[in-house]
């Protein structure tokens, strides 16, 4: 969703994908050399030195991943969430508005998603899911009780929580170009060389893949081209062998082509 709403940005001339970080934030180390399509790529180099505090005012968490981020150009993948959290900052200047208003506005009110929420209410909400660890091999071992800094601060990046179906929908309306033109959309999900990720998304020659973790629950997707076949899959426990590979079975059986996730 932040690489989506970079992407409506750029389409209204207010950014380009070659615009520098330094134009935002200038105070962070390389950043005169890193550009918006790197970071939406993570080949930017971009790291933290620290987490942020336990603050969950999103201004007080994004002065502190603007103080405490610094970054080389690597030009090598690499998966680091500040490049995502400093995107969601440069939308916040852009827009002149808080984050979760402009996803509100420019993504779901216009996707007819209505099953999309930000985490601020999280654990008021009466059916929202409890977390498991995965323990010796033993399933819902432990149960999680994050605190709600853990959400806060991954503004940007999963700051957001969305049910199964508005999540299949978002994406098929994504590659059906509902939200910027396919002029925008091929560039931004067109990967470095050697590399699959751009995006939010990572990019194969027929299929997309995502992923997505936060305090052991996990969402993956396999999807074609034009999101005719999608496989979507939400666990509140991770196991990774188990989860990719049953992912990577379904849809390899019903694509009836081989995938690897």
């Amino acid at each position: 969703m932040t690489a989506s709403l970079i992407a409506q940005l750029i389409e209204a001339n207010k950014l380009s994908f070659q615009t520098k970080l330094a134009q935002f934030f200038p105070n962070i180390s390389g950043s005169e050399q890193i550009t918006i399509k790197q970071m939406l790529s993570m080949v930017s180099g971009l790291t933290i030195r620290s987490v942020p505090s336990d603050s969950t005012n999103e201004q007080v968490l994004l002065d502190e991943y603007i103080h405490q981020a610094y970054g080389t150009h690597t030009g090598i993948f690499h998966y680091a969430p500040i490049n995502y959290n400093l995107l969601a900052g440069v939308i916040e200047k852009l827009t002149n508005q808080p984050y979760w208003n402009v996803v509100k506005n420019q993504l779901l009110r216009p996707g007819g998603l209505d099953h999309t929420n930000n985490y601020t209410d999280w654990f008021q909400r009466a059916n929202h899911t409890t977390s498991y660890q995965l323990i010796n091999q033993k399933d819902y071992a432990k149960a999680i009780h994050p605190s709600l800094n853990i959400y806060a601060r991954e503004i940007g990046t999963g700051s957001i929580d969305m049910s199964i179906g508005d999540l299949y929908w978002y994406y098929r309306s994504l590659i059906n170009q509902k939200f910027f033109s396919e002029k925008i959309s091929t560039e931004l999900y067109r990967p470095f060389k050697g590399e699959y990720y751009s995006g939010g998304l990572y990019v194969h020659p027929t299929y997309f893949r995502s992923r997505g973790e936060i305090t052991d629950q996990q969402t993956l997707a396999l999807f074609d081209k034009n999101a005719h076949t999608a496989v979507i899959l939400m666990s509140n426990e991770k196991n990774n062998q188990l989860q990719m590979s049953a992912i990577q079975s379904i849809y390899s059986t019903i694509s009836h082509s081989h995938v690897q996730f």
